[in-house]
């Protein structure tokens, strides 16, 4: 099996205490992480079956959950591995929600807000069968035209304070009008290192691609956001993400490919990753999860070999844990990496 010509592979090469070694000196690192925060809700429903007068599946309500996504969700990923981490986001004028976020942020991780008065914090509402965890339907509450001028430029006075204080920048756009055009040249322009993951979704699709940026260091995204951004439905991957890879300027180019895997692209040529994943629980949030933990990674060094590897145990913890109800746990990936490693 593939897999196991891969592991065998690499453990000539490495040890797992090697790379726990590696993981552990990011420990002295402060990150800023730049993003929106996304408050998601997740709404458990039992299917009755079709309404008699409408074309409709009727659902019985058995249960809720909230949890802090979106650049929230990275933090905390981060703050597991790192020093100190600094999220500079937006929220709206609800204080209970602004509220529940912070207190959902690991104690080496704290929040610094711009509130938008005119605009709601992103929510994100989610109905799903619990016993599978299948979800049937989703409603987002959010305004994503750009931000106010006023709040943009409070946002870039903060982002230019912050900098100083910081090793390196975690940006993690969503595209939901957070970040302007004018503070993606700002951030692109700063001279800090620059991890990037611009996300492509249901309200933003097409819109919110890698190429709004002029420059990163380290750039991952999945294999839509990468065609859409080469603008290459069918074009040949390798040669789509070199393209970018030089456009932007960046040093390290990944592609995550869900079930494929992933692919790291340096100077040094591609790095290819199988998937590692076991048992699929929810894949919500699971590209956070793999951006955040390979960003410091990039940043101190790490051999493209080792950083698709961490990259996909990152991966397939996150898919076992429900949304994100927990960041992935840093014990939990050290004894993962040893034990496929073995």
């Amino acid at each position: 099996e593939a897999t196991q010509e891969y592991l065998h592979g690499i453990r000539q090469k490495h040890s797992g205490d090697e790379i726990v070694s590696r993981l552990k000196s990011l420990s002295d690192l402060r990150v800023l992480v730049v993003g929106e925060a996304i408050l998601d809700e997740y709404f458990y429903c039992i299917p009755l079956g079709k309404t008699p007068k409408d074309t409709i599946v009727a659902t019985k309500f058995a249960s809720r959950e909230r949890f802090a996504g979106g650049a929230v969700a990275t933090a905390n990923h981060l703050a597991g591995l790192c020093r100190e981490v600094t999220l500079l986001t937006a929220t709206g004028p609800d204080d209970e929600e602004d509220e529940f976020l912070r207190s959902k942020l690991l104690p080496n991780a704290r929040m610094e807000t711009v509130r938008t008065a005119d605009r709601p914090t992103v929510r994100k509402r989610r109905f799903l069968e619990p016993n599978f965890m299948v979800k049937m339907f989703e409603i987002q509450y959010l305004d994503d035209t750009p931000i106010e001028r006023h709040d943009e430029e409070a946002f870039a006075k903060r982002f230019a304070k912050l900098l100083a204080r910081h090793d390196l920048v975690v940006v993690n756009d969503f595209g939901h009008g957070l970040l302007t055009p004018r503070l993606r040249q700002l951030m692109s322009h700063s001279k800090k290192f620059m991890a990037l993951n611009t996300q492509s979704n249901s309200a933003n699709h097409g819109f919110n691609a890698v190429t709004n940026y002029s420059r990163a260091d380290y750039i991952a995204i999945d294999e839509p956001e990468l065609r859409l951004a080469a603008r290459s439905r069918y074009g040949d991957l390798m040669e789509e993400s070199a393209r970018l890879r030089k456009a932007l300027k960046a040093a390290t180019f990944l592609v995550s490919r869900g079930h494929k895997g992933s692919a790291v692209l340096t100077k040094k040529g591609w790095e290819q990753t199988p998937a590692l994943a076991t048992k699929i629980v929810d894949r919500t949030g699971a590209g956070d999860a793999l951006f955040a933990i390979t960003s410091p990674c990039v940043y101190r060094g790490f051999a493209p070999d080792v950083l698709g590897l961490v990259a996909n145990c990152a991966g397939a913890m996150a898919v076992e844990i429900v949304g994100n109800r927990e960041p992935v746990n840093p014990t939990g990936l050290y004894k993962f990496i040893q034990t496929l490693l073995k």
